[in-house]
């Protein structure tokens, strides 16, 4: 039927179909041009939401790692606390197991003077030793003051300091009685 038209009815039903197809290409192609860029973005958000988790996930593994860290470090001043009570609590039975109990009479009487300016008086056999006195200050002082650890005896005029701890009280001239300064060796 085509052919029976003049042609100049032709020519505008062949521009009609013309633009026709050419609003449909252009649709098609809008239509695929969207579907690309929905296709990219859609690609980008998956990527970002990828960066977000293995961020995430190292944030978390650093966290842990924070975390068993801390709990190491906990577990080791625990550790080293208890291996400090035990080593104060034997060196306390150490010094509980030289002192003997005081003498009625007798013996050597030792007036101690303490850092502190304080006076403390005790009678000792004279078969003890210096390790025995600062064994008996090791207890007085884990009782009465803790911070005081490490001591040195001395006396004051002449000045001699008693650092052989295995000698007896007669030995070291301190019987019937003597003066002993304390030293806090720690101070």
């Amino acid at each position: 039927t085509l052919l029976k038209l003049p042609p100049n009815q032709i020519l505008p039903l062949l521009n009609g179909t013309y633009h026709r197809f050419q609003m449909v290409t252009a649709e098609e192609v809008a239509r695929r041009m969207e579907r690309e860029q929905e296709m990219e973005l859609r690609r980008q958000q998956d990527e970002e939401y990828q960066q977000a988790l293995r961020a995430d996930q190292e944030r978390e593994r650093r966290r842990e790692q924070e975390k068993q860290e801390e709990e190491r470090r906990i577990r080791d001043e625990a550790e080293r606390a208890r291996q400090k009570a035990q080593v104060e609590s034997d060196r306390l039975e150490r010094a509980q197991a030289l002192v003997r109990p005081e003498p009625a009479t007798g013996g050597a009487r030792i007036r101690f003077t303490l850092p502190s300016g304080k006076k403390l008086d005790r009678r000792f056999d004279a078969n003890e030793t210096i390790a025995s006195l600062k064994a008996f200050l090791t207890l007085h002082f884990a009782e009465h003051n803790p911070e005081i650890k490490n001591i040195a005896l001395s006396t004051s005029f002449p000045k001699k300091t008693y650092d052989e701890d295995d000698k007896t009280l007669t030995e070291s001239g301190l019987a019937p009685q003597a003066v002993l300064m304390v030293q806090d060796l720690d101070a």
